[in-house]
C-alpha cells in the first residue's frame, strides 16, 4: 500500500495555540510540517509509513493535542503537553502501534510572547531554594582552643547532590556540586577563597596560624554551588545561571598563648 497520510484538525484554541499561529512540527522521525491557520482551526498535515501505522491501529490519534482535564490524568488518546513544546501520545487500550511524540517550533516573528507555553527553565530563585546541604565546618585540633602561631587545620566535606522537583507543572531533577569556599578565620584576616575542600591531618591543604589569643573564635566558610536541571528522564541537562551559597559557622573556640616552664633537675 501507498504511505498513508493523516490530517489532524486543530479546532479553536488547543494546548494554548492562537488561531494565528504559524510555525511547524518536528516529530521524533524528523518529520517536519508546516503549522498553518485554516478559519479557527489549524491543520497539520503529517505523512507515516504504512509499517508505523499499521492496518490494526485504531484510526491513529483522536484528538491531537490536549494538556489534561481537571481533576485526573489526561483523557487517553491524545497528545499531552509533558513540558516547554514537548508533547507525547497518551495511548488507549487496545492501541499497540507506536505514534512519534513531537516538539513545535513557532515560526520565527510571528508567535508572540506568551503565546506558546513557556520552556521548562529552572532559576537561580529555584536553585537557591532547594535544601542543599553545607558539608560540615571541621577544625584540627577539635578540642576547644587551639595555640598561637601554629597550624589549625580546617575542612569540609561538601559533595555533589540531587533533588526533585516540579517547574511549571513539569518534573524537573537538579543536581549541585560545590564550586568554591571561603574561609573567614574569625580573627580579622581576609577570607581564604579556595576550590579546595581541604583534608584532615597528615594530608591538610587548608590551614591558618592565629597570631594573637581569643576567649572566643569562630570560623565561617560559605560555599558556592553550581547547579543543573533535566527534565525528569529527558537525560539532556542544562545548566542554571548563576551560583547558590550555603554557610556555616563553627562553635566557638579558644585560641590561646602558649606556656614555657623550666625545669631545674
Amino acid at each position: 500500500m501507498n504511505p498513508a497520510a493523516v490530517l489532524f484538525a486543530f479546532s479553536g484554541l488547543v494546548a494554548g495555540l492562537p488561531t494565528a499561529t504559524t510555525g511547524s512540527l518536528t516529530d521524533d522521525l524528523g518529520t517536519t510540517v508546516e503549522l498553518t491557520p485554516n478559519d479557527d482551526s489549524f491543520d497539520l498535515g503529517v505523512s507515516r509509513r504504512e509499517s508505523r501505522m499499521g492496518e490494526g491501529h485504531r484510526g491513529g490519534p483522536r484528538n491531537p493535542i490536549a494538556d489534561g482535564q481537571e481533576g485526573g490524568e489526561p483523557a487517553c488518546g491524545q497528545y499531552v503537553n509533558v513540558g516547554g513544546f514537548n508533547y507525547q501520545y497518551r495511548y488507549c487500550d487496545g492501541d499497540f502501534t507506536p505514534v512519534d511524540e513531537f516538539s513545535l517550533t513557532p515560526a520565527p516573528g510571528e508567535v508572540g510572547e506568551g503565546d506558546l507555553a513557556q520552556p521548562v527553565l529552572l532559576t537561580l530563585a529555584d536553585l537557591r531554594e532547594l535544601p542543599i546541604a553545607p558539608g560540615g565546618l571541621n577544625i584540627q585540633p577539635d578540642q576547644g582552643w587551639v595555640l598561637i602561631n601554629v597550624d589549625t587545620i580546617f575542612w569540609t566535606e561538601a559533595a555533589e547532590q540531587t533533588f526533585d522537583t516540579v517547574v511549571l507543572g513539569t518534573p524537573v531533577q537538579v543536581r549541585v556540586a560545590p564550586v568554591d569556599y571561603a574561609w573567614d578565620f574569625g580573627d580579622g584576616a581576609a577570607p581564604l577563597r579556595t576550590t579546595d575542600p581541604g583534608a584532615p591531618y597528615p594530608d591538610h591543604t587548608v590551614a591558618h596560624a592565629y597570631t594573637r589569643s581569643s576567649d572566643r573564635t569562630r570560623v565561617t566558610l560559605t560555599t558556592r554551588w553550581a547547579g543543573e536541571f533535566q527534565v525528569a528522564g529527558s537525560g539532556v541537562w542544562q545548566p542554571v545561571e548563576g551560583l547558590a551559597t550555603t554557610t556555616e559557622v563553627s562553635a566557638p573556640f579558644e585560641v590561646r598563648t602558649a606556656q614555657t616552664a623550666l625545669t631545674v633537675r
